[in-house]
């Protein structure tokens, strides 16, 4: 992935509105989606005299060629203010200078309150961008968190990412709230089926699990789209097996492509979870612990269908 992020240099007087949030969010988000390093813009006091043009010219001397465009700073439903692009004019002066830059079906994200208002900032700036089917993620009132604010709406459409009103909503409040959950920065690169299995699953469920001991066992690798794979503890992207997750009855049931089964009790102990395994011997119970997080465990790395059976670097035990 390639993409450009942007934050503003200074605190306000007496706050630390930059280093405290903006400065961390760039950083927190580029090191999620391994992008280039991001960079600072000219910014003062209340963005009176904030220098847009010297803003929209960092844009357009980049090489372009990006996945996704994100801005952390202050904003209002009608303006970037940290940036002072302003306005409907200011929203197109910005489009113009992305449209080349970023590719079909680019991620525009907007860290900044507001800007996701109806006939606001972001949906002017989905409108001008609509040449290149890009889609604008942004925040609508109440003002929260900088990165963390659940209220995000996308455009074209203005729909919210999750409603108030869904089932969903608690668990999607308490994840982008959540110390150490990089769903914020996540989210916008996963399918509807994907955001809501990773909102449904267990806590701590998503990454690499080491199963079945150290000698004796492998890794299992949990995805947002429902399914898990098998690997040995020394190829860790050659997938073993592949399975599917399913959660009911206070317990979480994964069935192997090779016909074994395995149930985890809930809730999860991430240190030294409880396994029953079964397979053409019977049923065992083994211990798993996770040891990666999600994000350096991206699905299209995983290829390969050697099954868990044929595989001599690893046993059931």
């Amino acid at each position: 992935m390639n993409g450009f992020i942007m934050a503003p240099s200074h605190n306000k007087p007496d706050r630390h509105d930059a280093t405290g949030a903006f400065h961390i969010g760039a950083a927190k988000f580029q090191k999620v989606h391994s992008l280039p390093p991001w960079v600072r813009f000219e910014n003062t006091e209340d963005s009176k005299t904030a220098d847009a043009k010297g803003f929209l010219k960092m844009i357009q001397d980049q090489a372009g060629g990006w996945d996704v465009f994100a801005y952390f700073g202050h904003g209002d439903f009608n303006a970037l203010g940290s940036a002072d692009v302003r306005g409907r004019k200011g929203a197109t002066n910005l489009a113009n200078v992305l449209r080349p830059k970023c590719n079909s079906g680019a991620i525009i994200m907007l860290y900044a309150c507001n800007t996701g208002a109806p006939d606001g900032f972001a949906q002017w700036l989905a409108e001008d961008l609509a040449s290149i089917k890009a889609t604008v993620y942004a925040h609508v009132p109440p003002k929260g968190h900088t990165f963390q604010n659940a209220n995000v709406v996308s455009y074209p459409g203005g729909a919210p990412v999750i409603a108030h009103s869904s089932r969903l909503w608690g668990d999607w409040y308490r994840d982008m709230h959540a110390s150490g959950n990089d769903l914020w920065a996540r989210f916008p690169f996963m399918t509807a089926k994907e955001l809501e299995a990773e909102l449904t699953a267990p806590g701590s469920l998503m990454g690499r699990w080491a199963v079945g001991g150290n000698t004796e066992g492998w890794h299992e690798v949990f995805f947002g789209d429902m399914t898990v794979v098998r690997t040995d503890t020394i190829s860790r992207y050659t997938i073993r097996d592949r399975g599917e997750w399913t959660v009911a009855h206070h317990k979480l049931t994964i069935n192997w492509g090779n016909g074994e089964r395995e149930e985890w009790p809930l809730p999860l102990n991430p240190h030294r979870q409880s396994v029953k395994h079964s397979d053409d011997g019977g049923m065992k119970t083994i211990k798993a612990t996770r040891i990666e997080a999600p994000n350096i465990n991206a699905q299209n790395l995983f290829h390969g269908q050697l099954h868990l059976k044929q595989s001599k670097l690893i046993k059931a035990g």
